[in-house]
């Protein structure tokens, strides 16, 4: 039986920190935004499926906001100032932003791990996710794909049409969540 707290993030994100920008005069690294004129973030899920952190400053327009670096799990302030123009780009809560966060981290460490290539092309929107009996599957368009942990790849499921009938469908966060802690436990991987 799966026996993990899906709410114990896998990635340990400071949310409090964050790259800051070089100053083009003295070549410094500076914080674009001081404190007094700080007012709040508001969380995004951009065209590409992305977290994004925007800044928003007291009283006069703020272009800056922070992006999730895939390979250190820090965050990067940046200049961006159409964000939410598109009419991709969600508004989401923090609580939203966060889990997006560690699933954008899963996916991405899971792609690198796990031979995906039976599902390129690979479009986010058009995959399903479920879990049977501590087995993972991807379902896309009309063929269900099993993850081989002791090859590391996806495959075509042998299960019967019965079984795939009692497949539970789960969020993507849950399905990388738990094919992770099924490598953690069972192969000893460590995440960075």
């Amino acid at each position: 039986m799966i026996n993990y707290k899906i709410d114990e993030p896998l990635f340990k994100i400071n949310f409090n920190k964050w790259g800051l920008l070089k100053d083009p005069e003295t070549g410094l690294l500076v914080e674009p935004v001081s404190i007094e004129d700080f007012d709040r973030f508001e969380y995004w899920k951009d065209q590409f499926n992305k977290p994004v952190r925007q800044v928003i400053c007291k009283n006069k327009p703020c272009y800056y906001a922070d992006y999730l670096n895939l390979n250190t799990a820090t965050l990067q302030r940046v200049v961006k100032s159409t964000l939410g123009w598109s009419a991709y780009d969600d508004e989401i809560s923090k609580e939203q932003y966060e889990e997006l966060c560690q699933t954008v981290l899963l996916k991405d460490r899971f792609k690198k791990l796990i031979n995906c290539d039976v599902l390129i092309p690979f479009q986010s929107l058009a995959l399903t996710y479920f879990i049977w009996n501590e087995r993972f599957f991807v379902g896309k368009t009309i063929s269900i794909y099993e993850v081989n942990f002791g090859k590391l790849k996806l495959e075509k499921t042998n299960l019967s049409q019965e079984n795939i009938v009692s497949l539970k469908k789960v969020r993507e966060y849950e399905f990388y969540y738990g094919v992770f802690n099924v490598l953690i436990e069972n192969f000893d991987l460590k995440l960075s």
